[in-house]
């Protein structure tokens, strides 16, 4: 995504998510938190070649200072954001139980018979 001198993106991010600048320097700062009775908000300078990732979700502002190309990658979700996968799981040892060299012959029946 290309930003011209003096540009500024603002747009939410999920935690994880990362800007990487392919060309020129840009500006992130990302969402004010609480810090006691203040707010506080950070800002990390990005030069040609750098990443920056989201500790939390929330609005950045990316800004440029000259010409410069910027790409956003969304967060990466672990296995466990997977809910489905100990349902594979589990159907893969019901298989397994139908074999004679199951290696749970012990567990008790998945379906009452």
């Amino acid at each position: 995504m290309p930003l011209l001198a003096g540009q500024v993106l603002r747009t939410a991010v999920e935690a994880g998510s990362a800007v990487v600048v392919t060309q020129g320097s840009v500006s992130v700062r990302p969402s004010p938190v609480w810090l006691g009775e203040s707010m506080v908000s950070g800002r990390t300078v990005l030069n040609e070649g750098e990443a920056w990732v989201s500790e939390r979700g929330g609005w950045i502002e990316i800004s440029a200072s000259g010409a410069a190309q910027v790409v956003a990658l969304p967060a990466v979700r672990p296995a466990a954001a997977r809910p489905w996968l100990p349902i594979l799981r589990w159907l893969r040892i019901g298989e397994a139980r139908k074999t004679k060299d199951c290696p749970w012959p012990d567990l008790p029946p998945l379906v009452p018979r």
